[in-house]
């Protein structure tokens, strides 16, 4: 079987939710026309940690819809993302669309994520504004995406790891 790897890598935010916190008030950029994946399609549970989490991804020709919730409670987010940029492929631009957290919807909605899909699981790390340094907009943040990129420098924090959900 053909192993599939992808690396998303918008989620330039703080993780609300224990996936993601928002960090940027702009967009790193306009919505791409850049293919899918279609691999992230599907159910993930997180069993790692003192919690157990869910997230549900759809996808649609032009990007996702991530859903997700921590276990029995009454809270979750919901976000949409799409591919970055040609020349940073596997990162993903992530908004957050809803959430049932907070009372007031966040200022800072936008983040940069890197997801990576292989074997089964699902890895997710959001950027770390702190590796990156501040940015005035969306055009800045991509110059320091590639300027990470081309350097080899990690600008992202902490794996989480994803299986994909069983039929229970």
């Amino acid at each position: 079987m053909l192993m599939m790897k992808t690396t998303l890598g918008i989620m330039a935010a703080l993780l609300v939710c224990g996936l993601v916190s928002c960090h940027y008030e702009f967009a790193a950029a306009a919505k791409s026309d850049l293919p899918v994946d279609t691999a992230l399609r599907g159910k993930w549970e997180k069993l790692d940690g003192d919690e157990h989490a869910v997230i549900s991804v759809a996808t649609t020709p032009d990007g996702y819809y991530f859903a997700h919730c921590r276990g029995d409670k009454d809270d979750g987010l919901i976000y949409r993302a799409y591919p970055l940029a040609k020349d940073l492929p596997g990162l993903l631009q992530v908004e957050v669309l809803n959430s049932s957290i907070k009372d007031d919807f966040p200022k800072e909605r936008f983040t940069i994520a890197k997801v990576a899909v292989e074997n089964g699981k699902l890895t997710w790390r959001v950027i770390d504004p702190d590796k990156a340094g501040p940015q005035k907009d969306g055009a800045a943040l991509l110059d320091a995406l590639r300027k990470a990129e081309a350097e080899k420098k990690n600008i992202f924090g902490d794996a989480q790891t994803y299986e994909r959900a069983k039929d229970r």
